[in-house]
């Protein structure tokens, strides 16, 4: 059903009985142990390719441990169910030049685990997918399997020593039409960090020389999505502010894709400035109605607009804003509202948010005070899974300052206790902060990566003004945090030696 192929220098009998035992397949496992005493790895998987008696055949280090057992069979159920002819581990979208397959981690994708120096821990270089297949450009060799019939080359020769034999021969492959991806549910221990030598140097070297022409390699991730319609127990009135710059045909994208969406009981009030709102009657219904701001961004607007009482009252017992940028990739409407149904204590909840190319732009926030010894401090931030297509965790997940306000929904009851959004933000980051307000309070605020919308650009690449913003309204947030003593622990805080701290340091080792 299934061999395995190692190489050792010396025979490892404890590896070879520990791989028939966690495999899951007792008598069904060939196992091929190659003592190797300085042969070409390349000349001796070979040789183990050959010698092998069934279609699927693993190769592996001799110093891995399999943390669960069963493993084998859910490799051979993978190759049943798909067409993949290489399956490993750990890998990447993206090869560029230099033939690092790590050298962008946003692209990578796969979960190892690594032992050194009596030490174990975690290299996540993607979220955890359960038993679904991610496909990638090469994987990692520490662990991967082949389908013999599948395959088109074997490995090249003329690749000598130890590395880089099998980005050579996944991608020789990926040229040749066989189809990589990387698993989730065999979990792997590595009992070694992976460290680069002259050898690997001079391989990588020869390696890009030899694929220039074809490097760099990138897959083209486009993930589908199912549009559910979820059937809801109760029917709380929807109340969704609509930002606009007055594009009608974003208007109406928008308007159609909440009425798609099959939840009757909403109303929306369609915001822009004077001069456009004007020119928008035509959307003007019993569900529509249109209001006139005089800010350019959609909290500022609402600070006046929200005294009216026939504009916002208590009747809206759930309140969405949204950007007439974003397109629902899930029906999140929907699953918002069924969250909502089952979570009294919801603060705010939000999608994960892709760029136009499909990477992520954002699905949390990371703040972080770097302190030194001068108790000088320096603010550093990031997006979660920004620019990555795979780094996120599906399902719910709790953000005390939720995420970015292209679109998320919370209740006319949060709204009012918390007075509506701060107005010393300049575009974003008024929702993060009202997030963690209601998170002081208790409330859940969430990120549920099921659900997906998308820009219309990739946000942070085609305006350097969005960059430059962000860091802006970053500053502010993180002031705003401060001046509540019990939201501090929404920032992570680390010490760092200054330079001139670290150079003394050096200097008082040496002597």
């Amino acid at each position: 059903m299934i061999s395995v192929i190692y190489c050792t220098r010396s025979p490892n009998r404890g590896h070879y009985d520990h791989i028939r035992k966690t495999s899951g397949l007792a008598n069904k496992i060939e196992v091929i142990e190659i003592v190797n005493e300085g042969e070409d790895l390349t000349k001796a998987y070979n040789r183990g390719l050959k010698q092998a008696t069934n279609d699927i055949v693993v190769f592996c280090h001799d110093d891995i441990i399999f943390n669960k057992n069963g493993w084998a069979r859910k490799l051979v159920k993978h190759f049943n169910d798909t067409d993949y002819g290489i399956l490993g581990i750990a890998g990447t979208t993206n090869l560029d030049e230099s033939g690092k397959w790590w050298q962008d981690q946003t692209k990578m994708v796969g979960i190892v685990k690594h032992s050194h120096d009596g030490k174990t821990f975690e290299s996540k270089y993607s979220g955890n997918f359960g038993n679904r297949i991610i496909e990638t450009v090469t994987v990692d060799g520490l662990f991967f399997a082949v389908h013999k019939g599948r395959i088109k080359e074997t490995f090249d020769e003329a690749v000598k020593g130890f590395h880089f034999y099998e980005i050579d021969f996944c991608l020789r492959n990926h040229l040749a039409g066989v189809k990589l991806g990387v698993v989730f549910d065999v979990k792997v221990t590595h009992k070694s960090i992976g460290q680069t030598n002259e050898e690997w140097e001079k391989n990588r070297l020869d390696f890009a020389l030899k694929y220039e022409k074809e490097l760099p390699i990138n897959i083209e991730v486009n993930p589908e999505y199912e549009f559910d319609t979820l059937e809801l127990s109760t029917t709380p009135r929807l109340k969704i502010f609509l930002s606009t710059e007055g594009d009608k045909e974003k208007i109406q994208k928008s308007l159609n894709q909440i009425e798609d969406s099959g939840y009757p009981n909403y109303i929306v009030s369609i915001i822009g400035d004077e001069e456009k709102t004007n020119e928008l009657t035509e959307f003007e219904s019993d569900k529509v109605s249109i209001h006139e701001g005089v800010y350019p961004t959609l909290h500022k607007n609402l600070s006046v607009l929200r005294w009216d009482n026939e504009f916002v009252n208590e009747k809206d017992e759930l309140i969405m804003f949204l950007s007439d940028n974003v397109t629902f990739k899930t029906n999140i409407i929907n699953k918002f509202i069924s969250v909502y149904n089952k979570n009294n204590k919801l603060g705010c909840i939000f999608p994960r948010i892709l760029n136009s190319d499909n990477t992520i732009l954002s699905c949390g926030f990371d703040i972080t005070l770097v302190t030194n010894e001068k108790n000088e401090t320096q603010v550093k931030y990031s997006l979660k899974g920004l620019h990555s297509y795979y780094n996120y965790s599906e399902g719910l997940t709790l953000e005390p300052l939720g995420n970015l306000g292209f679109c998320f929904m919370t209740t006319y009851q949060n709204l009012t206790k918390h007075s509506w959004f701060r107005l010393d933000f300049d575009k974003l980051l008024y929702e993060a902060d009202f997030s963690a307000k209601c998170s002081l309070e208790n409330k859940d605020c969430y990120v549920d990566n099921d659900s997906v919308v998308q820009l219309s650009n990739t946000y942070l690449k085609e305006k350097k003004d969005n960059l430059e913003g962000l860091s802006k309204d970053f500053s502010t947030l993180v002031n705003c945090l401060k001046e509540i003593p019990k939201s501090i622990k929404y920032l992570k805080t680390v010490y760092m030696p200054s330079p001139e701290a670290l150079k003394a340091q050096q200097q008082k080792q040496q002597q």
